[in-house]
């Protein structure tokens, strides 16, 4: 099962207000997804960029009225007539926002319009692992992967190389033994029920999901998708 994703290629319509809808609702609740997976895949492969991608280009004598464009991050990507290209510049005058774009186009019927080639959108070129998005999904494995045995990882776990592979092992072991710390002082405590139900002393599992949250201060999140900017519960992530 998949959520409606957005067009990336020319042929593929935007999504329908309804599947819209689904997508910002189904992103809500991904973590529900994850957490009741039984078998978690992670590919980390590098992204070949594509031929004439980035390429700088002049287009004359485009109808202004045709010009139809949205905002992805700081860019302004064409919806048509030359999908997922972004605007540079009308007759000559660079264009920062839709409403610059819209200014200049409305001075004539025609224009000269400077565009930026991207075959399927903006292309994400950030590294797998220093991309926030995956850090997430990997995160998550690792937590299912420490709510269970260890020798179960076999076979909930599968990745294309190694390396990927030691990162969520190591990372669920991590979690599992601050866990195992936490039902350790448990055991051994002589606080009372209360006292301990109010104590602010930081567990081994508060201290290990902090150490985590840190790593997730410095990846990226990429503009290349609007979905983000477009659901306000997924703003502050």
């Amino acid at each position: 099962t998949a959520i409606p994703q957005r067009p990336f290629r020319p042929d593929q319509a935007e999504r329908t207000e309804e599947e819209e809808d689904i997508f910002q609702e189904a992103l809500l609740h991904l973590d529900t997804v994850f957490l009741n997976a039984d078998h978690f895949v992670h590919l980390d492969v590098p992204g070949n960029l594509p031929q004439h991608e980035g390429e700088e280009y002049r287009q004359s004598s485009v109808q202004s009225s045709s010009l139809e464009l949205r905002a992805v991050g700081s860019s302004l990507q064409c919806v048509s007539p030359f999908p997922f290209d972004n605007l540079l510049a009308v007759n000559g005058e660079a264009v920062d926002s839709i409403a610059t774009a819209e200014r200049l186009l409305s001075q004539s019927a025609f224009a000269e319009v400077t565009l930026e080639k991207h075959q399927y959108g903006l292309p994400n070129v950030v590294p797998c692992s220093d991309r926030g998005w995956i850090y997430l999904e990997r995160f998550i494995t690792m937590v299912v992967v420490a709510m269970l045995k260890e020798d179960d990882f076999d076979d909930t776990v599968s990745a294309n190389n190694v390396e990927l592979l030691q990162e969520i092992f190591d990372g669920a072991q991590f979690l599992r033994q601050a866990a195992q710390q936490d039902a350790l002082y448990q055991r051994s405590s002589t606080m009372s029920a209360q006292s301990a139900c109010t104590s602010q002393v930081p567990s081994a599992v508060r201290r290990a999901f902090s150490e985590f949250e840190d790593c997730l201060k410095v990846k990226k999140f990429s503009a290349a998708s609007v979905d983000k900017s477009l659901n306000p519960a997924l703003r502050s992530v």
